[in-house]
């Protein structure tokens, strides 16, 4: 009888992965066993109907999610950068902004703004910064949004509770 340790497996699966090239595959095979892992630290049943595709998806969704990273200022810039003396505050409304939190890795939206110094960037370069950092899961198409809505107990039954909720979250 071979005695076969556990992490013979693991050898043979990363020689493929470095005589076949593919990174990629690599990259989601890895990410995919660890959210696996996560999934079943976290007291989930990993064999149950709704789990047994989550860790590939979560794998698919991660690289999506940081696909900007591996882009680079310059490339984007690509020389788009003038003289200009203005020093205030410039800021291209609307332009949907999404990232990862470096200390939790989830979302986050934000806003884009800067003040020259001396120097500015060229509009539309504000727009693929964002692309670059912003992928999110989805349709990809700027401002695009996918909405659901429940409303449950006095929001439900009561019309002025539920003007004044969203009266509230509608606010600018």
């Amino acid at each position: 009888m071979e005695l076969q340790f556990a992490t013979e497996p693991v050898v043979a699966e990363l020689s493929k992965c470095i005589e076949s090239k593919h990174d990629d595959w690599c990259k989601e095979e890895t990410v995919s066993k660890e959210a696996e892992d996560l999934t079943d630290e976290l007291g989930e049943d990993t064999e149950r109907e709704g789990l047994l595709r989550t860790p590939l998806r979560a794998a698919n969704a991660m690289q999506f999610f940081t696909k900007g990273y591996q882009e680079t200022t310059q490339a984007i810039l690509n020389d788009a950068i003038f003289n200009e003396s203005h020093d205030e505050v410039v800021v291209v409304k609307d332009i949907d902004f999404f990232s990862l939190c470096e200390h939790h890795l989830v979302p986050f939206f934000a806003h884009i703004a800067y003040i020259p110094n001396k120097k500015v960037v060229g509009l539309s370069k504000l727009a693929s910064f964002s692309h670059m950092c912003m992928t999110m899961r989805g349709v990809q198409r700027i401002n695009a949004k996918t909405v659901t809505s429940v409303l449950l107990g006095t929001f439900r039954q009561d019309p002025k509770t539920r003007e004044e909720f969203f009266s509230l979250i509608l606010r600018k």
